[in-house]
């Protein structure tokens, strides 16, 4: 199993045995584990048409707000393994640090942090254009080997705009064709655990779960731990009206027995049952846009 984030609600990821979607209406924000990951986080902040400051006339978001998508989606294949795909020149590259690849194509391993980066040709898997396209990948072992150089489709459109992505719908052009979500899933699964459940929960059935879950508590047990807490609206009313609840990440300020005193995104301090939270990475803090009362 693995969890595809940031999906079209009626694409590629839908109806799969093997594939938990995560579309619009989930807010893929508050994922927080299990399965290794397939992460296409939104795009349009971090491309071209993006505003570079607020005064700027271009017709695309301000540079960067994204509403904490990508930097989510990030420490999501950092901890749980996968795959993550931007296009290629993303400005979140370089934001956070990751290696541009090699527009020839190869993976190249990350100089700081976990990780491997590579260029690839949609138009390899199915695309009606070339779409390169920028891949992030967290495993235990180097990714396998892809079709790497420029792809060839047949030609769109007439005169100087054939063949772009210019000269698609806007739905074509960002649709994920088939073949290229089966390569993503197939990179993803390839890191998963070796046990089938993975639930991690603290009365699983599952001995190994039952020790990745007693790892877990150790490593957040500690003032300053760096933790995920997810709640669901009805164990959170006074920060998740949602039905989907809310999710942030927070240093742990204390312990009480089975509880963490973190910090709420509205900067209050609560405690928070262990079992909704999950261990992340250090240095980072995002908040949800939209969920405070």
């Amino acid at each position: 199993m693995i969890a595809a984030l940031f999906v079209q609600p009626r694409g590629a990821y839908t109806g799969r045995a093997d594939v938990d979607p995560w579309p619009e209406d989930r807010d893929a924000r508050n994922y927080a584990g299990p399965w290794p990951v397939v992460a296409h986080p939104p795009c349009a902040a971090w491309g071209r048409y993006a505003k570079p400051t607020p005064a700027s006339t271009a017709r695309g978001p301000l540079f960067g707000d994204d509403g904490g998508c990508f930097a989510a989606a990030l420490a999501a294949v950092r901890h749980f393994g996968g795959v993550l795909e931007h296009p290629a020149d993303s400005g979140a590259w370089k934001r956070y640090g990751l290696r541009a690849p090699p527009a020839a194509g190869g993976w190249v391993e990350s100089m700081f942090g976990p990780g491997w980066t590579c260029c690839v040709d949609q138009g390899h898997y199915g695309h009606a254009a070339r779409k390169p396209t920028w891949l992030y990948f967290v495993g235990d072992v180097a990714p396998p080997a892809l079709i790497w150089g420029p792809s060839n489709p047949p030609p769109i459109g007439t005169g100087a705009r054939r063949g772009n992505l210019e000269s698609m719908s806007k739905l074509g052009r960002a649709r994920t064709p088939d073949g290229f979500a089966e390569l993503l899933i197939s990179l993803a699964a390839g890191t998963a655990a070796d046990h089938s459940c993975r639930t991690l929960d603290p009365d699983s059935d599952c001995s190994e779960c039952q020790v990745i879950w007693c790892e877990m508590a150790d490593s957040m047990a500690r003032v300053g731990a760096n933790v995920r807490v997810s709640l669901p609206g009805d164990v959170a009313p006074w920060w998740a009206p949602s039905k989907f609840g809310a999710s942030w990440v927070a240093d742990v300020e204390g312990v009480n027995g089975d509880s963490l005193d973190v910090q709420t995104p509205t900067g209050d301090v609560e405690p928070v049952p262990i079992e909704y939270c999950r261990p992340w990475r250090a240095g980072t803090y995002t908040a949800p846009p939209g969920n405070a009362p």
